[in-house]
């Protein structure tokens, strides 16, 4: 019973609830989902099966410093010789302008946890922004990306299409992870959670790039929302950086919707 207040209180409060509730018209499923992280290491070095090829990013201290190494977009050493690879393209955490990894495209198209959701850009157009009912009032991330969640996540990331090649196929992004099995789970809250809860759950499209004037007001309350979050977790560039608008043709985030 409280859940469901909950529920009503934060659809209400952020979106005006009744606005979403006349739009089923794009009320669609999702297919499968899954989730990705950022791999905490620590003192372990950089490793290409977690850093590279599986997460696309990983954070490791090195010599007392802690350092974020993101996806290079090009193929990278095995081994040991990645471990130096790494290492050259990595950045301080404290001087990288996404703290938490960068979504496909440029540099500042920062990942967000609780958020950022990475999908096939044949099926999904990047800066869609969708509500999931099942993530209302469910707890999410860890430290000071931890919040109660609101429902909504948006599009501005992808991966391979071997795995992202249809509607509904989602990675939804975590944020940091301290612990992780070999199967790429992160073990820490309700990471598998809520992989289990958006599995075949319903979703409705609120706002996209070619629909610019369809719920701007909702769009807008989540952007300042979405900026406001990061600025708590001290993700200064993030929030600076974050804009719906920035994925509209023309704008620095904008991709053809078939570039993949």
């Amino acid at each position: 019973m409280f859940l469901n207040v909950l529920k009503s209180l934060i659809i209400l409060t952020i979106s005006g609830g009744a606005v979403i509730a006349q739009d089923n018209s794009d009320t669609q499923r999702t297919n499968k989902v899954t989730h990705y992280y950022v791999p905490l290491l620590e003192n372990d070095p950089p490793n290409k099966r977690n850093c590279h090829s599986i997460e696309g990013v990983c954070k490791y201290i090195s010599g007392g410093e802690k350092y974020i190494y993101n996806y290079t977009g090009e193929d990278a050493p095995n081994g040991s010789v990645f471990v130096e690879y790494a290492k050259r393209h990595s950045k301080l955490v404290s001087e990288a302008v996404c703290k938490h990894g960068k979504g496909y495209g440029i540099d500042t198209n920062c990942t967000h946890p609780c958020r950022s959701l990475a999908a096939s850009t044949k099926h999904h157009r990047r800066g869609e922004l969708l509500f999931f009912e099942e993530l209302v009032g469910v707890e999410c991330g860890s430290g000071k990306s931890a919040m109660i969640h609101d429902g909504y996540a948006f599009v501005n990331d992808t991966g391979s299409p071997r795995h992202f090649n249809r509607t509904g196929r989602f990675d939804f992004f975590w944020g940091d992870c301290n612990s992780f099995n070999n199967d790429a789970v992160c073990l820490d809250g309700n990471a598998l959670k809520i992989d289990r809860e958006l599995d075949g759950a319903e979703y409705r499209l609120i706002w996209s790039p070619h629909l610019p004037e369809r719920n701007k007001d909702i769009m807008k309350s989540v952007e300042k929302s979405v900026r406001e979050e990061a600025s708590k977790r001290e993700d200064g560039e993030a929030a600076r950086n974050f804009r719906f608008e920035d994925f509209l043709e023309g704008n620095r985030h904008y991709k053809p919707f078939d570039a993949d």
